[in-house]
């Protein structure tokens, strides 16, 4: 009985931290007027002279996202034109957005990117903004499943190497 309770509090602790992983939480002394949370504020404790709520539209507001993402980059030398490949893992479930940017200290250097499936299933092309700029193409294709892609690219103007870079969000 003692392991089924001990396995038990492990398993309901473990829940309870996942679970707070995602919950944005804010104070408010008792001083300030309580009025005052924000309409989709959630009181979760008061506690002497603190109220203790969560909110997503302060957490929106104060810079803090919901939204998780994955990055991967490739740097490429010197040269008139040059293709290649690099790969990027997705960590999260559900849709995905796509990024693409390129990275110079030369402003004309852009590239074409694509993006597929590992397996070779094709999802987007873009081509960059030139490097000057300093822009991102987001690719107004979503990806919905799947975890390894590659992105493949063919680079224009690097007459000082770039950095091609992929994000996916949600």
């Amino acid at each position: 009985m003692k392991t089924f309770k001990k396995l038990a509090s492990f398993f309901v602790c473990f829940a309870m931290v996942l679970a707070m992983t995602y919950m944005s939480a804010f104070a408010a002394t008792e001083g300030t007027d309580c009025n005052g949370l924000p309409d989709d504020a959630v009181i979760i404790a008061k506690e002497d002279n603190v109220t203790f709520y969560r909110s997503e539209s302060q957490a929106l507001a104060d810079g803090i996202s919901p939204y998780t993402m994955d990055y991967a980059y490739a740097w490429v030398e010197p040269s008139d034109r040059q293709d290649g490949t690099f790969y990027i893992s997705k960590s999260f479930w559900g849709t995905a957005h796509i990024t693409f940017k390129v990275e110079s200290s030369y402003g004309f250097a852009y590239a074409q990117m694509s993006l597929r499936h590992k397996d070779g299933g094709y999802i987007g092309t873009a081509t960059t903004p030139f490097a000057s700029e300093d822009k991102d193409y987001v690719l107004d294709k979503t990806v919905t499943f799947g975890d390894d892609f590659q992105v493949d690219y063919l680079c224009y103007n690097n007459e000082k190497g770039m950095r091609l870079m992929c994000w996916l969000w949600n």
